[in-house]
């Protein structure tokens, strides 16, 4: 719709405030120059105050700096120094997803379903891992308005307001975020993923595919695992305008999509009340469904 290509190319002035949106109009989704000198936020009352996590994804769409031999010269001297700007841009597309959809009119447009959000843990290992593997950011789907989860698990065992929130778990988990500074390391990043995803598929049964993204120096690449391998899109600069619409692209129709095409499997699901898995089984000849217990 011309709404939604006006979130992912900045055609509207759709911040909270003056000083947001010239930041995330020219900066984020229009020209490739970004000025990360302006930080100041305003309250609508004529002051200004710094907003530190609003902006920190700002050193992450930087163009690299040319160095010697004109090689460019990574933003980040370590992935650690990344998770912070990272979770920030994915904070952003959230907020500006969330402010689309309640300014929209439920009778007439179509509403997103969900939406992609980031953990607040950083460097973590998951809480039902076996391995001690540390991810470096989990994503986790929160429904946009509230209604039951995809997986009532993860109700049961949430204490807070968000689904995993407090404790991140494989078994909540829907996609891994591996950061490397350099885009020379991007099959490194690959590799990591590909172990991280395993451990996807082994707490969650019902998926018939996992997501994942890797955040090389600007360049983002979205990543989908299936049984028997793995297909990576192009590279989405976030240093170009281009790149940081395909990104913001991404996650707006992963906010407006069905749970299938998230991964799930819809013929697969978990039953709390007695505790176990189940899968409808389908005859080939008259149709008839049999559900039946997965025995692990």
């Amino acid at each position: 719709t011309g709404e939604l290509e006006s979130i992912v190319k900045g055609d509207e002035k759709l911040s909270d405030t003056a000083a947001t949106s010239k930041v995330i109009d020219p900066g984020m989704f229009g020209n490739d120059s970004v000025d990360s000198s302006d930080t100041s936020k305003s309250d609508g009352s004529g002051s200004s105050s710094t907003n530190i996590d609003d902006m920190r994804f700002l050193k992450l769409i930087q163009k690299p700096i040319a160095g010697k031999d004109a090689q460019p010269v990574p933003r980040f001297k370590r992935e650690s120094e990344m998770y912070p700007a990272i979770a920030s841009l994915f904070r952003l597309v959230e907020r500006l997803v969330c402010k689309f959809a309640i300014s929209q009119d439920s009778t007439q447009k179509k509403s997103p379903s969900q939406l992609v959000k980031v953990y607040e843990k950083a460097d973590f290992s998951p809480k039902d891992s076996d391995n001690y593997l540390r991810i470096d950011l989990g994503l986790f789907i929160s429904d946009m308005w509230k209604r039951p989860a995809f997986d009532d698990r993860a109700v049961k065992h949430n204490k807070g307001p968000e689904i995993g929130a407090a404790d991140p778990k494989y078994a909540d988990i829907f996609a891994v975020v591996e950061a490397k500074v350099s885009e020379d390391d991007q099959v490194d990043a690959y590799k990591q993923l590909l172990l991280y995803t395993y451990n996807i598929y082994w707490r969650q049964h019902d998926r018939r595919f996992a997501w994942g993204l890797t955040v090389c120096g600007t360049a983002v690449r979205a990543c989908v695992f299936g049984n028997d391998g793995f297909l990576a899109s192009d590279k989405m600069d976030l240093s170009e305008a281009d790149g940081r619409s395909a990104f913001v692209g991404l996650l707006v129709n992963m906010a407006y999509c069905g749970r299938e095409q998230l991964g799930f499997d819809p013929t697969i699901r978990y039953n709390s009340v007695r505790s176990m898995w189940e899968i409808d089984v389908f005859n080939d000849s008259d149709g008839t469904k049999t559900t039946c217990e997965i025995v692990s």
